[in-house]
């Protein structure tokens, strides 16, 4: 299980700690060299420090989502249980909603102490992290230096393709005996048109919905945030955010209090009670893409249409948008993948007419229908490449195109 989400997450940390290693101001460790210090102690000295923050950030976050990951320990957990899978058996299995929300609270608590206790790691300390003159740092080392990491990288791409190519294998046989699957047949791709239809239809729809939305909400809110600037901007920016350490059975149990039994809002069964929890864990991500762009972009244009007469709202849908419009994009690609995958949250709140491809998935595994699993697991897994490589390929177009002007 540890292996598990260790795969699952390390990419996390590479992204934060490959952006703070690229800005990195390398003329300290440049300074370092010339007086004699070799790459391991500038590496533990130096470089390690300077990025500490980032990667306190990334240590964070891969916390975040692996002590809120349901679909992991329930798949391979076995009698291991972990605070979602108790909060899941405590609703479904004892239809305990006050016993769930009891465990969730303790969920939340040991998070918001992580949070503190990072957050006062690193304030402790002073960083210089980027450098506006950067350049890279070439350091000698030895074959064997060369050799070693060569040989680590290759072991890491091995390690996490693996993964992937088992799925796709299993998912044209019926089962895994052994070290070698049997069973060879097409009907786990065959049977996806008749049987999961539904599931399919539910997960882009909720999907898409959700994201849509979420794009249009994170985009408004940090455009006041960042813009507007009102004297509640911190609270609301809190209130956008602390939802992202949130697990998502907790707020699933928190929707289920709040709009299930007596409740006069009664939404458990509906497709918009998923859209709401999908929007409240997902906001985050628009949001924080577009304040990190409107924080980096002049506002010359924005003051001269708001001179001229315009809204608020006419500035931000003429002006801002296309100028954001870039920070938007990666942020609902972000929030759609992700949804598109999404379990931990789903699993609490779906009922028969609103269950999602990952919802099926769950069940067949629980029923050892392996090769099912794995083929409904390649579509999603062909979906996300689509979603990210038509990403990339639009972030090269738009850097082309700046580049010829």
């Amino acid at each position: 299980m540890i292996l598990c989400m260790t795969l699952t997450y390390y990419p996390f940390v590479f992204q934060l700690s490959y952006g703070a290693f690229a800005s990195a101001n390398s003329l300290l460790e440049e300074s370092a060299m010339l007086m004699g210090a070799k790459g391991g102690r500038i590496m533990r000295t130096i470089t390690l420090p300077l990025i500490m923050p980032s990667l306190g950030a990334a240590a964070l976050l891969v916390f975040v989502r692996a002590i809120g990951n349901f679909g992991i320990p329930a798949i391979i957990g076995g009698s291991n249980y972990v605070l979602p899978t108790l909060i899941y058996f405590e609703v479904n299995g004892f239809f305990n909603i006050n016993g769930a929300a009891s465990i969730a609270v303790v969920n939340v608590a040991i998070t918001a102490i992580v949070l503190y206790v990072q957050k006062y790691v690193v304030a402790k300390r002073e960083y210089e992290t980027i450098s506006a003159t950067h350049k890279d740092l070439k350091i000698h080392e030895g074959k064997g230096a060369v050799v070693a990491s060569t040989i680590y990288c290759l072991i890491i791409l091995i390690v996490s393709l693996l993964p992937q190519i088992t799925i796709i294998i299993m998912s044209f046989f019926t089962k895994w005996v052994g070290l070698l699957p049997q069973g060879f047949t097409f009907n786990n791709y065959l049977r996806i048109p008749k049987y999961s239809h539904k599931e399919l239809f539910n997960s882009f729809f909720l999907s898409i919905t959700a994201t849509v939305l979420c794009a249009i909400l994170g985009s408004i809110i940090a455009y006041i945030t960042e813009r507007k600037k009102p004297k509640g901007a911190p609270l609301l920016d809190l209130a956008v955010m602390s939802p992202f350490i949130l697990p998502g059975t907790v707020v699933s149990i928190a929707l289920l209090s709040a709009f299930s039994g007596n409740s006069a809002l009664r939404l458990t069964g509906t497709y918009t009670i998923i859209i709401i929890s999908y929007m409240i864990r997902r906001t985050p991500y628009v949001y924080r893409s577009v304040s990190a762009q409107l924080t980096q972009l002049n506002p010359s244009l924005e003051e001269a249409s708001t001179i001229s007469g315009a809204s608020w709202f006419y500035t931000f849908r003429h002006v801002s948008v296309p100028l954001i419009l870039p920070a938007i994009i990666s942020g609902s690609i972000m929030t759609l993948t992700t949804l598109l995958q999404e379990l931990s949250t789903t699993i609490l709140l779906y009922y028969g007419k609103t269950r999602t491809v990952p919802i099926q998935i769950y069940g067949a595994v629980q029923d050892g229908k392996l090769g099912e699993a794995s083929a409904l697991s390649v579509i999603l897994l062909v979906v996300v490449f689509i979603i990210i490589y038509s990403m990339n390929r639009r972030k090269s177009g738009d850097m082309s195109s700046s580049l010829k002007m």
